[in-house]
């Protein structure tokens, strides 16, 4: 690298040529006085040659052999290894950060997928689709003699199945494809609604006047929610917000909340409604309200 031959090299460090081959494969180990007059042959720092990258590549052979115990690699030797095979050595450093990689995006989709409702509904629909269409199409390839009205049913069943398998898939995979858009992505449809609510501080005042119209507006809106099943949810979530708003409207349930110092039993009294909507209307008072 430093266009030094071997052989200068050797006679500036006071050592034959076949030794220096020698310590170049690992074959020899060096230290001391040696090593300072190669480093000093070499215009470097004795630590350049004892430490840094070829250390750092050991260290990464060490723990791939490490997670594969079974494998049995000869780790006495990672040393030598690096040493003659330096391009081998990092192409396996490599192959084994890929495989962390993986595992852990494997474990991130098998996690989501036990807890996210709408991957695994979606999942399922496409599995019972599948089902549908070979059952389907077995029915029509091994029945002789269907009567046409039959096989014409079945096809009408064909194809719709199909069009919402396809409906399904492209669903799932624009899903699947938000997590590459930035971290609304990588929300579910609960986080969705969750993260716009908070960022409205659970308040929405669009719909504390009689304007229900706007709820689709309103899921529709900001683009925070990028998944249909976060719209509908949404939706639902406004249509009850509306309804708490109209069985307790903003202006008086504020100001009974601030004289019963927010007690949701004898709120629940006041207004007739369930403890569940007055912790949703308390919720969504404004931050100026006063509640804490």
């Amino acid at each position: 690298m430093l266009g030094i031959k071997q052989a200068d090299l050797a006679r500036m460090a006071e050592i034959s040529p076949s030794y220096l081959n020698l310590i170049e494969h690992n074959r020899r180990r060096i230290g001391g006085k040696l090593l300072t007059r190669i480093a000093r042959s070499l215009s470097v720092e004795v630590s350049v040659l004892t430490q840094g990258a070829e250390a750092n590549l050991i260290d990464q052979l060490g723990e791939a052999a490490a997670a594969h115990p079974e494998v049995e690699a000869e780790v006495q030797r990672i040393d030598e290894f690096v040493g003659r095979f330096p391009g081998w050595a990092g192409l396996i450093r490599e192959q084994q950060r890929r495989v962390v990689q993986l595992e852990l995006r494997v474990a991130a989709l098998v996690d989501r997928l036990s807890h996210d409702p709408f991957l695994s509904a979606s999942l399922h629909e496409i599995l019972t689709r599948v089902s549908a269409i070979k059952s389907t199409a077995s029915i029509l390839i091994e029945t002789e003699d269907l009567d046409q009205a039959w096989t014409d049913r079945f096809q009408r069943n064909l194809h719709a199945d199909s069009r919402k398998l396809a409906e399904g898939a492209a669903a799932l995979v624009q899903y699947l494809d938000a997590e590459s858009d930035g971290d609304i992505g990588l929300l579910s449809p609960q986080e969705e609604l969750e993260a716009w609510l908070n960022r409205r501080s659970f308040h929405v005042p669009e719909l504390e006047t009689d304007v229900p119209e706007l709820i689709d507006r309103l899921a529709e809106a900001d683009g925070m929610i990028g998944t249909a099943a976060g719209r509908d949810l949404t939706r639902a979530y406004l249509h009850r917000y509306r309804a708490d708003a109209l069985s307790m409207p903003l202006g008086s349930f504020s100001e009974a909340a601030a004289a019963m110092q927010y007690d949701p039993a004898r709120l629940a009294m006041r207004f007739d409604c369930d403890l569940p909507a007055v912790f949703r209307r308390l919720a969504s008072l404004p931050s100026d309200s006063g509640v804490t």
